[in-house]
């Protein structure tokens, strides 16, 4: 395994200069647990109570449903492809050993179909996504054991079911991102019991460590395979009530060099950890969202002055948070937000 060399770089200054946050919340969706973005203006949300995934438009603060789907388990992942919808199902409350299970949802109706299924010892996606042209699927197949790997659907006209084609499997890979023709995987844990977790890069079969903090939650690639850039959520340790850092930090990749650095961005006090990242626009900054164990910030300009704003904070305490990018328009941007119902949070740009 290669191990390219990094600096780490001191703690960026932010500001919390954000305002104009409004927060609505969709009257009938108490079950709701998981969001997921599906277009422009529109996004879906998977309802356990009813074990369905429903489809909502977002216009300003309103959400109107247009339709509600049944699936086969826990949604843990779902993404857009030419004919409609992935979902990706495993275990859940209730339901602790099911098959994975990758679904088709049509653009219209409800008509699903599983296009891929597999037992495993421990039925847990890690994550489901589109990169690269490429739907990429993750998920445990033992207790600590993860797999990463391409779906791809069946020739033209035919019938068969979609094939899984493996390419990373290592210990605790539990969240990954796609950086050009490279995968980079952040592990909660390393290969022995105990161990800091880290940041794997692999390419053509080689797999090389990138620096980070302790355990990594959360991978999101940002801008250009050209220039490679990747924002992660470290600072995780198993005893996260008092050793677990919430950190956000950055990766790049040093001009001309094949050595990448650590930056750290911001070290919230809030929050344990962050799993989640999208990359956005408020008005003519770009922005990421993050997901973190408690709150959704906000944090814009990060190619020039960062600024900071927590746009919203956890309520509920019976699921997890979750979050995802609705609409993008006129400097504002829609999020929705999963706590114990579907809440629609904008956030404007900065004046």
């Amino acid at each position: 395994m290669k191990i390219f060399g990094y600096c780490a770089a001191a703690l960026v200054v932010i500001s919390a200069t954000f305002h104009g946050v409004a927060v609505a919340q969709v009257p009938g969706t108490e079950g709701i647990t998981g969001v997921f973005a599906t277009a422009q203006g529109e996004v879906a949300a998977y309802d356990a109570a009813v074990k369905k995934v429903r489809f909502f438009s977002v216009t300003g603060d309103t959400a109107k449903e247009s339709r509600a789907v049944s699936v086969p388990g826990q949604v843990m992942g779902m993404v857009a492809i030419p004919e409609g919808y992935l979902v990706a199902t495993s275990m859940g409350r209730g339901d602790l050993t099911p098959p994975i299970r990758v679904s088709k949802i049509p653009m219209k109706g409800d008509a699903v179909s599983v296009v891929y299924e597999r037992v495993t010892e421990r039925p847990q996606v890690t994550n489901l996504q589109h990169c690269n042209g490429t739907v990429w699927l993750g998920f445990f197949d033992s207790k600590y054991n993860t797999i990463i790997g391409k779906l791809s659907p069946p020739a033209a006209g035919a019938s068969n079911p979609w094939t899984f084609s493996q390419s990373v499997a290592v210990r605790m890979g539990d969240s990954f991102n796609c950086l050009g023709d490279r995968l980079v995987v952040g592990r909660s844990y390393g290969d022995a019991q105990g161990q800091d977790g880290d940041l794997l890069l692999y390419q053509s079969g080689e797999r090389t460590l990138l620096p980070s903090y302790r355990g990594v939650r959360g991978v999101r690639a940002l801008g250009e395979a050209s220039q490679p850039m990747v924002i992660i959520g470290d600072g995780w340790h198993p005893n996260y009530g008092e050793m677990a850092q919430g950190r956000v930090s950055i990766v790049k990749q040093r001009k001309g060099e094949q050595r990448f650095a650590l930056e750290i961005l911001d070290l919230d006090q809030q929050n344990f950890n962050f799993t989640k990242f999208f990359e956005t626009s408020i008005g003519a900054e770009r922005a990421v969202v993050a997901l973190g164990s408690s709150q959704v910030i906000v944090y814009s300009g990060i190619d020039g002055q960062l600024r900071k704003q927590v746009v919203y904070t956890q309520v509920g305490k019976s699921h997890v948070l979750d979050v995802a990018v609705g609409a993008v328009e006129s400097g504002v941007v829609t999020l929705a937000v999963a706590d114990e119902g579907l809440r629609l949070v904008q956030v404007r740009s900065p004046k």
